[in-house]
């Protein structure tokens, strides 16, 4: 499609013709882009967020100690910006260490435990977690899990546990 070609005339063809997206050119036949359905209702209605948009900020401080964290930030930006020591392992992201500890995907409310901190699952769907609660614990809790004598350093709750 030429780069003067009107939205609401694009929009009509690649709807009559089952497409998605149109190659832009120039006056030259260059390419100069694509555009797809959702640019030009973007246009039209605003921004459209979906699972493909990446959102602002993968992580909010809630306090001093507590953290809401999109599970597909990376354990080390996590460590380095909240000053966490999240371990190292076959996983580049939080969703990937929680995976590798439950064992399965977890449903919202189960936790995870480790000697410093609480994971809380708030957001879980049927093929993966979204987004977890990070507390980090407080000595009283650590008092607490050394008199529960534990000789697990990872703890995972089920709601059915």
């Amino acid at each position: 499609m030429h780069e003067t070609k009107r939205i609401n005339e694009l929009l009509k063809e690649l709807q009559l013709s089952g497409k998605h997206m149109a190659v832009v050119v120039d006056e030259y036949c260059g390419t100069i882009g694509i555009v797809t359905i959702e640019d030009m209702l973007e246009e039209v209605v605003g921004e459209i967020e979906d699972e493909y948009d990446a959102r602002e900020n993968p992580y909010k401080k809630i306090s001093n100690t507590s953290f809401f964290v999109e599970t597909r930030m990376e354990v080390s930006a996590l460590n380095e910006l909240i000053g966490l020591e999240i371990p190292k392992g076959d996983y580049e992201t939080v969703g990937g260490f929680l995976l590798e500890r439950f064992q399965k995907i977890p449903k919202n409310g189960d936790t995870l435990e480790t000697d410093e901190l609480i994971f809380t699952v708030i957001d879980s769907e049927e093929r993966g977690i979204k987004r977890v609660q990070i507390d980090l614990k407080t000595d009283r809790d650590k008092e607490k899990d050394n008199k529960e004598d534990s000789r697990d350093t990872d703890r995972a709750k089920t709601k059915s546990d």
